[in-house]
């Protein structure tokens, strides 16, 4: 998931694009392979950097919490973050912005699986009626 920001960088502040979000599978070493369904998102040029909102639909697999049975969890992610330019970020250590690169591009799948992890159910179950194994 990465988009070349080079257009909306010659823009006033306040500039407006919406860019199409494919379908794509994205594997992350902790969550697994998650896959992404088409949508949109909106991208806005700020003195900083590009704030990007929108909604991601997402399909991911969880183990449930009773019986580690694996499940399908369908979530709508809501973006809403401000990508920052390297040389904005005063100091790396402290600022835990996300960045774009040298090369204007602007790479959502570290801000999509931090959004992930925050929204993800603390204990999943499969069903309400699921039982603990007993071994």
């Amino acid at each position: 998931m990465l988009y070349n920001i080079s257009s909306i960088l010659t823009e006033p502040f306040g500039f407006t694009k919406k860019l199409p979000v494919e379908n794509c599978n994205i594997v992350y070493d902790d969550l697994g392979e998650v896959e992404v369904f088409q949508s949109e998102i909106q991208f806005i040029k700020t003195d900083s950097g590009v704030w990007v909102n929108g909604i991601i639909p997402i399909l991911f697999y969880l183990n449930c919490s009773r019986c580690l049975e694996k499940i399908a969890s369908k979530m709508n992610i809501k973006l809403n973050e401000e990508f920052k330019f390297d040389y904005n970020v005063q100091n790396p250590e402290e600022d835990h912005s996300f960045l774009i690169d040298d090369d204007n591009h602007l790479r959502l799948d570290s801000c999509l699986r931090e959004y992930i992890v925050v929204n993800m159910p603390l204990k999943p179950i499969c069903d309400e009626n699921c039982k603990f194994i007993i071994w």
